[in-house]
C-alpha cells in the first residue's frame, strides 16, 4: 500500500495526505561555524548567527559544540566559539 494511500484511510475526512506531509516531512540541515569575539562568549554565539543568517534562511537552533579562549598577558582577549548551526530546508 502506498504511504498516501495508508494515511488517507487512517486520518480523519479533514486531514489528508498531502496536508499532514508539509507538518511532518521537514528536512533540516546543519552547517559548523567557528566563531569569535572580544567581549563574551555570548557575543560570540550571536554573531555566528549574525552571519550565518546573512546566506542562511530558517535558522532552527544553534548547538554550541565547544568554546575556548585565547589569553595574553594573563588576559582573556578573545572568546571562540564553534557551533553546530540547523536551519530547514525551504521548498520553492
Amino acid at each position: 500500500m502506498k504511504l498516501e494511500n495508508f494515511y488517507n484511510t487512517c486520518l480523519p475526512v479533514h486531514i489528508n495526505y498531502y496536508s499532514l506531509k508539509k507538518h511532518i516531512m521537514s528536512v533540516l540541515k546543519v552547517i559548523e561555524v567557528l566563531g569569535n569575539s572580544t567581549k563574551d562568549f555570548e557575543d560570540a554565539i550571536q554573531n555566528i548567527i549574525d552571519e550565518a543568517s546573512k546566506t542562511v534562511k530558517n535558522i532552527k537552533s544553534v548547538y554550541i559544540q565547544d568554546m575556548q579562549v585565547t589569553v595574553s598577558d594573563n588576559q582573556i582577549v578573545e572568546y571562540r566559539v564553534n557551533a553546530k548551526v540547523t536551519f530547514g530546508i525551504v521548498e520553492v
